[in-house]
């Protein structure tokens, strides 16, 4: 059945959103629009699954491709795409349509142990150093990846093999060091 055809769910969700928006009011005008519209966007999406349509993600996603992944709002010190369009990370594993990301920073990262520095990546927008932030990792559905149409396939390759194979040496390393050896 669809929410449509149930006037008291429909109600129970209205007085739901009414109440989100009650517990906003003390909150930063700009905290709270961007909240809201994260609530929007999830709510586009479930509609869109729901109806059979599906969200455009970048083709053959491998490990050590960058893709720009929509991690949403969340709580405290945690990654968050909060004033921001998403983040850039770099593909390590697959099982399934989930993806084990690490999202990566151009935030010089001196106090951060397990940030690995990737020295400068072509085809992002930054100029400056990129670092791997595998103690950000996690796994991602590939609904959360957007395609970046300024990128053949929707994301961006390492094309020369030898800085490829450094970059995922780099963090492989570092993941051995912080997650085994320690």
């Amino acid at each position: 059945m669809k929410l449509r055809e149930d006037i008291n769910a429909i109600k129970n969700i209205k007085s739901l959103i009414f109440n989100i928006v009650n517990e906003l009011e003390n909150v930063e005008i700009n905290k709270a629009t961007e909240f809201a519209n994260w609530i929007l966007s999830k709510s586009q999406y479930i509609n869109k699954l729901s109806n059979g349509k599906f969200i455009k993600i970048p083709k053959n996603i491998k490990r050590g491709d960058i893709v720009r992944i929509e991690f949403g709002i969340n709580i405290g010190e945690e990654l968050s795409d909060e004033n921001r369009d998403g983040h850039f990370a770099i593909i390590w594993a697959q099982q399934g349509f989930t993806f084990m990301a690490i999202p990566l920073t151009t935030a010089v990262q001196t106090n951060n142990p397990y940030a690995v520095n990737l020295g400068k990546i072509d085809g992002l927008p930054q100029i400056a150093d990129s670092y791997a932030k595998i103690d950000y990792l996690r796994w991602i559905d590939k609904n959360r990846i957007k395609f970046m149409h300024q990128h053949k396939n929707g994301k961006i390759v390492i094309e020369d093999e030898e800085k490829l194979n450094e970059v995922l040496s780099k963090i492989k390393n570092k993941m051995k060091e912080m997650f085994i050896d320690n």
